[in-house]
């Protein structure tokens, strides 16, 4: 099953009658939390990705965290692992399924597909908007839809601070929202609010503001992880199992030089 709104309410079904077999195929931020809640849950539970770090599409120190947060929830992860094959069979009376991948097997009661999604335009909308994601205007607005503004991970995002930005997170979603009512209302504004993140991995809680893919390089500095781009100005600062100190992070950014 998928690991969406409706794909996590069949699982919930599915895990009912006590701890189960359960395999993650990715480690990305939703494959990894699912793994570590199910985990805690005292489900048997081991996470697969083709890259060899959970979070390893993110910056670090997030990979290494993310691991040991995934270890101390008690599941196992399997980097390098390319799914080949998912066979389904029958042991008395209860579905199995066995997860093939290069290198090795699992036997699994449930697999839970945690691999991204991609941007799509609603159907219905009769609009030619091209590749996605878009790059529109200032207004939001769909190169050559004067009406027709387009929002959330749909696009790349004009951020007044950072330039054209795709960033797939619900808060993101908000604010681009917001720019785009404000534009059609004929209210002068900018996209500026920063970019924001958070999760819950196991015993973990990760929080993170500003655009990590400015930054140079990271560095922790007073309990912060901070992202600072090639001049020296922090773009990005990550917090670790004290969200009340984002407040900090959030001044850090918005003070900016070295």
């Amino acid at each position: 099953m998928n690991a969406t709104p409706r794909g996590m309410t069949r699982l919930v079904a599915a895990l009912a009658g006590g701890p189960k077999r359960v395999v993650v195929v990715g480690a990305g931020l939703i494959g990894t939390e699912t793994a570590a809640t199910l985990a805690a849950a005292g489900h048997d539970v081991t996470a697969l990705d083709v890259l060899g770090r959970p979070l390893d599409r993110l910056h670090d120190p997030l990979s290494k965290l993310g691991a040991a947060a995934l270890a101390e929830a008690g599941a196992r992860f399997v980097g390098g692992a390319e799914l080949t094959e998912l066979v389904a069979e029958h042991e008395n009376e209860n579905e199995q399924v066995t997860v093939c991948y290069k290198g090795g097997s699992l036997i699994a009661d449930v697999v839970v597909a945690a691999t991204g999604g991609r941007a799509f335009v609603p159907p219905g909308l009769d609009v030619d908007v091209g590749e996605l994601p878009l790059a529109v205007d200032r207004d939001l607005r769909v190169p050559g839809h004067a009406r027709v503004h387009a929002v959330g991970d749909l696009i790349l995002a004009p951020h007044a601070r950072f330039g054209p930005i795709r960033f797939p997170h619900w808060d993101m979603a908000v604010a681009t929202g917001d720019r785009a009512a404000d534009a059609i209302a004929g209210v002068e504004s900018e996209l500026d609010r920063l970019p924001y993140w958070w999760t819950d991995i196991g015993p973990r809680t990760f929080a993170e503001v500003g655009w990590a893919e400015a930054a140079a390089g990271w560095e922790e500095e007073d309990g912060i992880h901070v992202g600072r781009d090639t001049t020296g100005e922090a773009v990005a600062a990550l917090v670790v199992d004290d969200p009340r100190r984002l407040r900090a992070a959030r001044a850090l950014l918005d003070a900016g030089g070295p």
